[in-house]
């Protein structure tokens, strides 16, 4: 069977069916953009925060 699906999307959408799957509170949702699996975990990280883990090694 073919259909007019990239392969991103085909993997998106399993991965999004996969998570489904799991028993943790956490529900994985597609991402509005690139349709990819997200989930929210504390809060956003931005690049002053990856700069200060960075340097405190």
């Amino acid at each position: 069977m073919r259909t007019d699906r990239s392969l991103s999307s085909v993997i998106a959408e399993l991965t999004l069916r996969g998570l489904a799957q799991t028993e943790d509170e956490q529900q994985p949702v597609a991402h509005p953009i690139t349709g990819f699996p997200t989930v929210r975990v504390g809060r956003r990280v931005d690049s002053e925060d990856v700069a200060t883990l960075w340097d405190d090694e």
